[in-house]
């Protein structure tokens, strides 16, 4: 017993002096460069005495197993073995303390990155602000150099209008200057009249001083000239006032009349003119009525010419009542509406004949009231010619058709001009194939059957000038009475190798 107490002394020894060093290097292990205390202090004090009661337990179970031999190889190797035992456990610590060493340089390192980037931050937000400061003062001085410039041309006016004013300061000083001169120029020449009047008075008075009544027959003579002279002045002024108010009498009846005379309100100019069977026609109109001749188609390719310059809004050709005409005319015409980049609308009010119905069928946009009608035959020529002449003339009608009426029948749907010259026949015994616009409409005479025309551009009292009447009668032809005593119009000599292509069935045009 007395040795087992010696051994257990010796442990007890031994393992109470190896824990104090392994503890004081451990606390200085536990120490933090900055001299903190390590958080698990406690933890391992505990683990550490946990340990020593295991290793003392450890060795008592061993001594009452083994014996006195075990207890003597115990304090033979015993030294040694607790050597190795603490040698390990300082090699774990002082891996354990390498461990933390690293992770604590891992975590000073982290904090150093974090520090470098807030610095990093911190000197890119003073450098933005320097920056937003630096434009800060650029925009301010922009502002400044515009509040002076502002400023410079403020006082620039102001002293422009100083000057303007001190200018016109001594205009008014030199008027009214210029005005006192004349004022005194005035009293001097009335005190000289004065002078010379009293001068004149007093000799009157000298030559009548034999006579008081005389004297006085004088002066009232002078005052009736002078009243005399002022009824007059009155009498004019009142004159011109009566012939001022009757001059603007004349000139307000003048306006009402033009105002009556006119609607007072602007054209439609629509795009689509027809819309729903009404057409509504603008002041881009031209009339066409009467027979066609040379200066009919001038007249009317003048103004589509006139009215593509100015816009390419709708233009109408209006036809009331046309027996046809010359067939270069008519074909100037219809080339003319053809290959105008304005849209050239064709409308028949009353009746279209030969060369009238060719340009209302072969327009590109043409309209007609219902009851309109249109007539379509063969060309022809007054001519006196023999065999010869006839036959050319012949060719060159032949001509004519194929640029002509070839177009047209192909449009009515006929596969030659022969077919369409029968059917001119088979319609009328004498060729004079008319149609009222509606059946004409679905044989292709005429596009579109208007059962309203809107005249929006006529504005002007038709009846108000005479100029208006002159034009329209432009080319109105005279009709005359023959012998027989029958009406007619001479029709103006054509063109050698024209055509007259109109409805003539009573000779009314020679």
């Amino acid at each position: 017993m007395r040795t087992l107490s010696l051994l257990l002394v010796s442990l007890l020894a031994c393992g109470l002096s190896a824990p104090r060093l392994s503890a004081q290097e451990i606390s200085e292990s536990e120490k933090t460069p900055a001299g903190k205390p390590d958080p698990l202090k406690a933890e391992k004090e505990a683990l550490e005495k946990i340990t020593i009661e295991n290793r003392i337990r450890k060795a008592k179970d061993e001594a009452e197993d083994h014996g006195k031999g075990r207890v003597l190889d115990g304090l033979r190797y015993g030294p040694a073995l607790e050597k190795a035992k603490f040698d390990d456990k300082m090699k774990s610590l002082m891996a354990e303390k390498e461990e933390l060493s690293l992770k604590y340089a891992l975590e000073l390192e982290k904090l150093k990155l974090e520090l470098a980037a807030m610095e990093l931050e911190q000197k890119r937000l003073e450098a933005k602000d320097k920056l937003d400061a630096a434009k800060f003062q650029v925009e301010l001085a922009d502002v400044r150099r515009e509040r002076d410039k502002l400023l410079l041309e403020s006082q620039l006016k102001a002293e422009k209008d100083k000057k303007a004013m001190e200018a016109l300061k001594d205009q008014k000083e030199k008027a009214a200057l210029e005005l006192e001169v004349k004022l005194i120029q005035l009293r001097d020449e009335k005190a000289t009249l004065q002078a010379e009047n009293d001068k004149k008075t007093e000799e009157m008075r000298r030559v009548s001083l034999e006579s008081q009544t005389e004297r006085e027959q004088i002066d009232m003579e002078l005052k009736r000239i002078m009243l005399e002279g002022t009824k007059l002045k009155l009498k004019t002024d009142e004159r011109q006032n009566e012939l001022a108010l009757l001059r603007s009498e004349i000139d307000i009846r003048e306006k009402k009349h033009d105002w009556k005379d006119e609607t007072n309100r602007e054209p439609i100019v629509l795009k689509e003119p027809f819309q729903k069977g009404v057409l509504t026609i603008s002041d881009r109109r031209i009339d066409l009525n009467g027979p066609i001749y040379d200066a009919v188609g001038v007249y009317i390719t003048d103004r589509i010419d006139y009215y593509n310059n100015v816009s390419n809004d709708p233009i109408f050709l209006v036809i009331g009542t046309s027996p046809g005409g010359s067939v270069w005319a008519g074909a100037r015409i219809l080339k003319s509406i053809q290959e105008s980049k304005a849209p050239v609308h064709v409308v028949l009010k009353t009746a279209a004949a030969s060369m009238a119905a060719v340009i209302i069928s072969l327009a590109p946009h043409s309209y007609a009231y219902p009851n309109a009608f249109l007539l379509h035959h063969q060309m022809y020529r007054f001519t006196v010619a023999n065999t010869r002449e006839l036959r050319e003339e012949l060719e060159w009608r032949k001509k004519w058709e194929d640029r002509l009426f070839e177009p047209l029948a192909k449009k009515f749907g006929f596969p030659s001009m022969e077919k369409f010259r029968d059917a001119m026949y088979t319609h009328d015994a004498n060729g004079n194939w008319k149609e009222f616009a509606d059946d004409a409409k679905k044989m292709k005479w005429v596009d579109n059957i208007a059962y309203a025309i809107r005249e929006t551009g006529i504005i002007r009292d038709p009846d108000a000038k005479e100029k208006a009447t002159a034009a329209k009668a432009r080319f109105l032809l005279e009709e005359k009475v023959d012998d027989q005593g029958k009406r007619f119009v001479q029709l103006p000599r054509i063109d050698p190798m024209d055509f007259y292509y109109l409805h003539n069935p009573d000779n009314y045009y020679r």
